[in-house]
């Protein structure tokens, strides 16, 4: 598990569709999106590793239209921490994270989570948006135009080409109609 997380292993859970995920803060735009997945563990301020097992699951939800009591998940968010239980489990305590030692020695580890509902105003349709965050839309017009700018080019270097390599067989066939 040590390795793992030192090699940034993350988890990936599903919730009704949608990928479970972490919520990031994009500096260049501004904007928060979500990030498919979260870490198995983590690096404390000691240099330690740790492992997470407890999750805090936010579940976003959006009533369906024309109903009362249906209910749709728009997006899920996980908040992975890490918890050494003592034989009483109390999850609204604070507790010191659970510590992988030098010696590889084994460690009982027990598993929690808390669910939190929240209303969102994310529509059905648009509920993916927030996973395939785009950084910035100018770029991909640069990229399309630039694309059909190099397909265009191909096409006139093969055209030129093939009208080079025809001329020389249109040429050939004429001197043999000569002899």
């Amino acid at each position: 598990m040590k390795r793992r997380i030192e090699q940034g292993y993350s988890l990936n859970w599903l919730v009704d569709g949608l990928p479970a995920g972490q919520q990031i803060q994009d500096d260049f735009t501004n904007t928060t999106f979500y990030n498919p997945g979260f870490l198995m563990g983590g690096v404390d301020e000691d240099g330690n590793i740790v492992f997470n097992n407890h999750y805090d699951i936010n579940i976003e939800y959006h009533p369906v239209s024309g109903s009362t009591n249906q209910y749709r998940v728009v997006g899920v968010i996980v908040e992975p921490s890490s918890r050494a239980y003592p034989n009483l489990i109390d999850c609204n305590n604070p507790m010191d994270p659970i510590v992988f030692e030098e010696d590889g020695s084994e460690k009982e580890v027990k598993f929690s989570y808390s669910v939190y509902w929240t209303k969102s105003e994310t529509a059905w349709a648009t509920r993916w948006d927030k996973y395939l965050h785009v950084f910035d839309p100018k770029i991909h017009w640069f990229w399309l135009i630039d694309t059909a700018i190099i397909v265009v080019i191909l096409i006139g270097t093969v055209a030129s080409i093939l009208v080079r390599a025809l001329k020389k067989d249109i040429a050939r066939y004429n001197r043999l109609d000569h002899i």
